[in-house]
């Protein structure tokens, strides 16, 4: 799905026009729950091809750099692209801007959809910060792992080096502020897209209403005419039905509408899942913090011990060594999720362009195909 979307943002870019097409049908899907498993396909291949091309180019480049020791065999799969997943989100930024200027979509709609693409660009941009935050306490970590894995280590110097070195983990543990700060927004942009979305759903009920009565309206007006003058019932059984409905067009109107609805559900259920991947996010982050914060606090109250110190030292080498498996396990699984998380931004983001494009490609510009293929 990924290239097909790319070849239309390629085509929309290319021309300065812009049209309207047929919407397609699809069946809304209003339970919650759902919402987890709406954007969990066929995203995986495309990103983890992006991926291996540029590990590709870094490795040409910088070919002499040797990759660092993991901790384990998720942390060996994932390094390959720990560095440059800020060139991963899909579409970029400026490319979202220009799809938005040249296609037909109302002001208020435009303003959330514009929103969303900011919200899910500040999240993939927190992630990606949150995995430099990761790669330097693995760093860190593993130039302390020989000393307490070591028997024959200096408690005393351990203790100074875990103080020292748990001052890394202070940016790591601020970010969990800020990723509620952006769950927050995700969740109150929810909000405000279903809210809209549920007003154009009314209109579109209302439309569809209007033109439903408007057709029985018609018949009955038409055979009280044909009863009342008989003399000109034949031409005005002809006519009345023309000259009724002439001033109400309800097609283009409701087309409108279909496909506003459509994308302010796409775009509200993208907000919906990122915003649950978010919270799972945060709650990894804080309990990494915890044990952190556990192990810290007692590596501080035997530091500041006098002659208890070197009693406490040991005990402090202790719990690091109970602490390292279990430490090293929730740092994999914290970056593995920040990574589903990445690719379900660009899955979310790539099916509202989708939809956009589906619904804006113009018929009669030059780069529009003949026989439009369902994608």
């Amino acid at each position: 799905m990924g290239i097909k979307v790319s070849s239309k943002i390629k085509r929309i870019l290319a021309s300065t026009a812009s049209g309207s097409s047929n919407p397609k049908d699809g069946a809304d899907v209003d339970v919650r729950e759902e919402y987890a498993n709406a954007f969990r396909t066929e995203s995986y291949n495309h990103f983890w091809t992006r991926v291996v091309q540029l590990s590709r180019k870094k490795s040409t480049v910088s070919s002499s750099s040797s990759p660092p020791v993991e901790s384990s065999s998720t942390s060996a799969r994932l390094m390959s692209y720990r560095l440059f997943a800020h060139n991963l989100l899909d579409p970029d930024p400026n490319t979202i801007t220009r799809i938005l200027d040249v296609s037909r979509v109302g002001r208020h709609t435009r303003t959330l959809l514009s929103d969303y693409f900011l919200e899910t660009a500040n999240a993939f941009l927190l992630c990606t910060l949150l995995l430099k935050n990761i790669h330097h306490l693995r760093s860190k970590y593993e130039s302390l792992k020989p000393k307490f894995q070591s028997e024959n280590h200096n408690s005393l110097a351990l203790v100074d080096q875990f103080a020292e070195i748990s001052k890394w983990f202070d940016p790591f543990i601020s970010s969990g502020s800020r990723i509620q700060l952006i769950r927050s927004g995700c969740l109150d942009l929810v909000k405000h897209l279903e809210s809209r979305r549920d007003k154009t759903r009314a209109k579109l009920k209302l439309i569809n209403g209007l033109t439903h009565s408007s057709g029985l309206l018609v018949l009955a007006l038409t055979t009280t005419l044909i009863v009342t003058i008989a003399s000109h019932a034949f031409a005005l059984f002809i006519a009345g039905p023309t000259l009724l409905t002439s001033r109400f067009k309800p097609a283009g109107l409701r087309n409108k509408l279909t496909k506003t609805v459509a994308r302010l559900d796409v775009a509200a259920k993208g907000t919906y899942i990122l915003s649950r991947d978010l919270d799972t996010i945060s709650r990894l982050v804080t309990r990494i913090n915890d044990e952190v914060n556990h192990v810290r606090a007692m590596a501080e109250f035997w530091v500041g011990r006098g002659s208890g110190r070197v009693r406490g030292s040991e005990e402090v080498a202790r719990e690091l060594k109970r602490c390292e498996e279990s430490f090293s396990e929730e740092l994999d699984e914290l970056e593995e999720h920040i990574y589903l998380c990445f690719m379900t931004i660009n899955r979310a983001r790539n099916l509202l362009v989708k939809e956009i494009l589906d619904s804006d490609d113009p018929p009669n510009c030059s780069f529009a195909p003949k026989s439009k293929k369902k994608l």
